[in-house]
């Protein structure tokens, strides 16, 4: 085992992910302030597609080291993605983080974490890691890639649909719940994972579940000034 392979960089102040539903998350965030407390909570069902958000919680998260293994390409005009060869090889991954009991925590499904951090104008790269949310002090088994998350407050979406359809809307419409509570904003320019559960089916004929988790920040109102 050995000590922690690579630690991502800054993300450049050029960032702007291209994606429309994340250029809006970042019109929305102007102005956003600190976290809030815990707060969870039940949503009316709401539909993108085929695919139904049922249930939406925001609560405290982390602080984890999710660990796994990354591959990166370009949002657009790049190569065929390699979602479905990194899942097909990713037996040795899960087989790594399973010999790590002792940094087990409770958050035990199967992630995709998707990130920006070595994004830029040119290569306008999105990266996408096959792993899990392990203890924040987990040393990472070597040929692994991992990402620090700091203690903050996460939304965790569930959606119901097809596999294919989920993965489409499971985003948007976790983002769209959580700014209908009016409190927070969801920050999916800086991560948003892909959850799978023992439920889930890779099948785009069969209906089953699957989850998304973004990062929330709090909605600071604007003070009014005093009238004279």
């Amino acid at each position: 085992m050995s000590e922690p392979a690579k630690k991502p960089g800054q993300q450049p102040e050029s960032y702007q992910p291209k994606k429309p539903e994340m250029m809006r998350a970042l019109e929305e965030a102007q102005g956003q302030g600190e976290v809030g407390e815990h707060e969870a909570s039940q949503v009316a069902s709401s539909s993108g597609g085929n695919t139904t958000l049922v249930s939406l919680e925001i609560v405290p998260f982390g602080p984890y080291r999710f660990i796994g293994k990354s591959v990166y390409y370009a949002q657009a005009g790049g190569p065929v993605v390699p979602y479905g060869w990194l899942w097909e090889n990713s037996k040795w991954i899960f087989e790594a983080l399973d010999g790590l009991k002792e940094y087990a925590t409770g958050e035990t499904h199967n992630i995709a974490l998707m990130t920006w951090d070595k994004y830029d104008e040119k290569k306008k790269l999105m990266g996408y890691t096959v792993g899990r949310f392990m203890r924040a002090d987990t040393p990472v088994p070597a040929g692994l890639d991992f990402f620090d998350i700091p203690a903050m407050t996460v939304a965790k979406g569930w959606v119901r649909g097809t596999f294919g359809d989920m993965l489409d809307n499971a985003s948007q419409l976790t983002k769209d719940a959580i700014a209908q509570q009016g409190k927070y904003v969801g920050t999916s320019w800086e991560w948003v994972t892909e959850t799978y559960t023992k439920e889930t089916v890779t099948d785009d004929n069969v209906v089953s579940t699957m989850g998304c988790y973004m990062g929330c920040k709090e909605i600071k109102k604007k003070r009014r000034g005093r009238k004279t």
